[in-house]
């Protein structure tokens, strides 16, 4: 499989990179007592509970996680739609499949550098390319994992090549939603998931 070429990100997208990167502030020993205090208390909970607490931290009612749930296992994927910019752009996102995840391992093994910022740029875009359905009214196909290689190589770097279209502001709020999108979709599939069945 021929990986597209990979470009190092402007200055603007590596300035929003880096602030998205920002640090926390150092934890003061009380913070630090509180988190392990939390942390064992979480390890005391059935898998059901962490379940349960992870929906609720994504925002996700049950029956909304067990929709996720249902669509993934019988589909292979979850797809939703969303409007940003006050309703101005509308994006479908839908959940990657185990092929997304080897495109991003085999792009960030042809990245010749460390820098934090240029990796986590390549996992945005090619995240983004592998989740894009639908910009506004232009829709994108995903064969699939059925369908010749060649075809969901293609339809990807279609994909890419749009992801790389879209101005450097819209980019950054689309990867926003992707990494909301990603939460809930993790949430929903997390440890404790398969016991409410």
């Amino acid at each position: 499989m021929a990986t597209p070429s990979i470009q190092r990100p402007g200055k603007y997208t590596d300035d929003l990179a880096q602030a998205a990167l920002a640090t926390e502030d150092p934890v003061s020993p009380n913070e630090a007592a509180d988190k392990e205090e939390t942390t064992t208390e979480t390890q005391r909970l059935s898998p059901m509970e962490r379940w349960r607490n992870a929906i609720e931290s994504a925002n996700l009612t049950e029956d909304e996680a067990d929709k996720i749930l249902d669509a993934v296992l019988t589909n292979g994927f979850y797809d939703k739609t969303f409007k940003i910019f006050r309703g101005k752009l509308t994006i479908t996102l839908r959940s990657r499949d185990s092929a997304s995840l080897q495109r991003v391992s085999d792009a960030l093994d042809t990245v010749r550098t460390n820098d934090v910022r240029v990796h986590t740029q390549t996992m945005n875009r090619y995240n983004l390319a592998a989740s894009l359905v639908r910009y506004q009214d232009k829709t994108f196909k995903h064969p699939p994992l059925t369908a010749d290689a060649n075809d969901r190589d293609r339809a990807f770097v279609e994909r890419l090549n749009f992801v790389d279209t879209i101005p450097a502001p819209v980019l950054v709020q689309m990867y926003a939603v992707l990494a909301k999108f990603d939460n809930t979709i993790f949430a929903a599939l997390s440890e404790g998931a398969e016991m409410g069945f």
